[in-house]
């Protein structure tokens, strides 16, 4: 069976992506008007965002690997001493936290890079971990993870999820 919709789409319908390059230099360069502070071309402007976009999505990607080999045993994620990795440091502790803070909970991985679908809806998640019930040890609860690496994170609560419509009213 065809799924026609993965996560990410339904996700970009409900929340498109807002960043628009030329309406926020615009605002800096608004706000810098009365100040003669002098500011970097547009096309220097986005040529940096692009660079520093990519170097985010390889290091992410990076981490999920590294993460991914280590949870399946492929490879053990090794400390590094290079004080260029700071970055990846810092990963790692989070990473060897969350696990054993799990683990101490009674959560063991199950599944990583399962593909989930509920039609006409799929998706993959980075991480399902499960844990048998307190009741009834036949019975798994799982967590779903999701890795996001992010220069900041915020913890503001997502907005609620509008309940379905009743009778086709809007």
């Amino acid at each position: 069976a065809m799924v026609p919709y993965r996560v990410t789409t339904v996700s970009k319908a409900f929340f498109p992506d807002t960043f628009n390059a030329d309406k926020v230099i615009q605002g800096m360069r608004a706000r810098r008007v009365g100040t003669g502070e002098e500011m970097p071309s547009t096309e220097v402007l986005k040529e940096l965002w692009a660079a520093k976009g990519a170097a985010g999505q390889d290091f992410g990607s990076r981490m999920h690997r590294k993460i991914e080999n280590s949870i399946t045993g492929v490879e053990k994620w090794k400390s590094t001493d290079d004080e260029t990795c700071n970055d990846e440091m810092h990963v790692r502790e989070m990473y060897l936290e969350f696990t054993s803070d799990a683990a101490a909970d009674g959560w063991a991985p199950f599944k990583v890079e399962w593909t989930l679908l509920i039609p006409p809806i799929a998706g993959r998640c980075d991480l399902v971990l499960a844990q048998p019930t307190r009741r009834n040890n036949d019975v798994l609860m799982l967590w779903l993870v999701d890795w996001k690496f992010c220069k900041r994170l915020s913890t503001a609560p997502s907005a609620p999820v509008a309940p379905p419509s009743v009778g086709g009213a809007p």
